[in-house]
């Protein structure tokens, strides 16, 4: 037994939450509450953390745009689909398919042929290394799967429910409805709470 050990003193409280502080918040409620919820609590985790080379990672989804269309006589036409590929590493929008079809595996073949090109303006395109999806079937289908294999970039598949593994997308849709979509006469909102008494179908011009 060391009889003459120097003691030591016992930390502050406040020592001890900034220690606490400085841990991971993502691996602290991965190891207390498991994947799911730390995915879902920090919107993704450590292995979905966006790189930092060109066209190494690019995110798709469709998205039901919030505007109500009519014709030049006024008739409405109802509201539009918008398919949308996102390079991480810029924020790019390097492929897109707006119309009123549907999300089907024609309408996402579109995007991919759009981003595999290098556009006039110079913004990104060409072949990536990874596409992250949902499993909608615009993406999840043997067509899109086809393409992977024959360009050379991998799918992957988000887990239903975690729209959160798709951030970087999912905030741009976002800020398309506020920043623009929404400000335009004719716009659903995104829910009937921020639309209230607003007639999106007697609003359009």
């Amino acid at each position: 037994m060391l009889t003459n050990a120097p003691l030591l003193n016992s930390p502050s409280k406040s020592s001890v939450h900034r220690a606490i502080n400085k841990i991971n918040r993502y691996l602290l409620d991965l190891k207390h509450h498991g994947k799911k919820f730390a995915d879902n609590a920090h919107k993704f985790g450590l292995k979905h953390a966006p790189s930092l080379t060109l066209l190494a990672q690019i995110q798709g989804d469709s998205h039901l745009v919030n505007l109500e269309l009519i014709d030049d006589e006024g008739n409405n036409l109802g509201r539009p689909w918008l398919f949308v590929l996102i390079e991480i590493m810029t924020r790019c929008i390097i492929g897109w398919e707006l119309s009123f079809t549907p999300p089907c595996a024609e309408k996402a073949l579109r995007a991919f042929r759009m981003s595999l090109e290098v556009s006039e303006d110079n913004q990104p395109g060409g072949r990536s290394e990874e596409v992250g999806l949902d499993n909608g079937v615009e993406t999840a289908n043997p067509a899109i799967q086809n393409l992977a294999n024959i360009v050379g970039f991998e799918l992957t598949y988000g887990p239903p429910g975690c729209p959160d593994v798709k951030a970087q997308i999912e905030r741009f849709f976002g800020t398309l409805n506020t920043g623009l979509i929404h400000m335009i006469p004719g716009t659903t909102y995104s829910n009937p709470q921020e639309r209230g008494d607003y007639n999106s179908k007697k609003k359009p011009v």
